[in-house]
């Protein structure tokens, strides 16, 4: 079974003012920054959320508009059944791939999927993982239930969870683009 990945570039952008996959740090945008982490781990990379000209990234359109990123998920195990999914948000922004070889290296295809458990917070970064083909069925059941919610949906169901101290940074507002930049100048 191969491993995909995709980068969760949906949403809104209400408070970043912009498109965040479009948003550029040292001369490439983000989407870039996630597609050359990701390609040491993945057969090929698809882009999720509006329609992105990458020639390198292919789009999977969501099948069901509005349901966020768990919805993105959704439709690429949908497109592609026979696949696991490395998730990885458009918005965060890695200070080395040691996140993406730990799920690797702790990847569980027994389970629903595989995701970083933030030692920091205590809490699970549920975009951040490895999806695999068996959880289309809870995706599925979430979605009729209308259970959307990220970190809900995998503590609720089985889920292996990779104890990390975070080496990444949210980007969600200009503050946090600007807090970034002047901390790599």
């Amino acid at each position: 079974m191969g491993i995909c990945g995709l980068i969760l570039g949906g949403g809104e952008s209400r408070r970043m003012g912009q498109d965040k996959a479009l948003i550029r740090i040292k001369g490439r945008t983000l989407a870039e920054i996630q597609y050359e982490y990701l390609g040491p781990f993945v057969q090929k990379t698809f882009f999720s959320g509006p329609e992105i000209d990458d020639p390198f990234m292919l789009n999977i359109p969501d099948m069901i508009p509005g349901l966020g990123p768990l919805g993105g998920i959704y439709s690429a195990l949908k497109h592609y059944p026979d696949n696991a999914f490395f998730s990885l948000p458009v918005d965060v922004y890695l200070e080395d791939a040691e996140p993406l070889r730990a799920l690797i290296k702790e990847r569980d295809t027994s389970a629903n999927g595989t995701i970083l458990y933030n030692k920091a917070t205590e809490k699970p970064e549920p975009l951040m993982g490895i999806y695999e083909p068996a959880c289309l069925l809870s995706l599925k059941e979430a979605i009729s239930s209308n259970k959307l919610k990220a970190r809900r949906f995998v503590t609720e169901n089985d889920f292996k969870m990779v104890p990390l101290s975070p080496s990444w940074k949210n980007i969600n507002t200009p503050g946090d683009l600007e807090a970034l930049l002047d901390h790599q100048s």
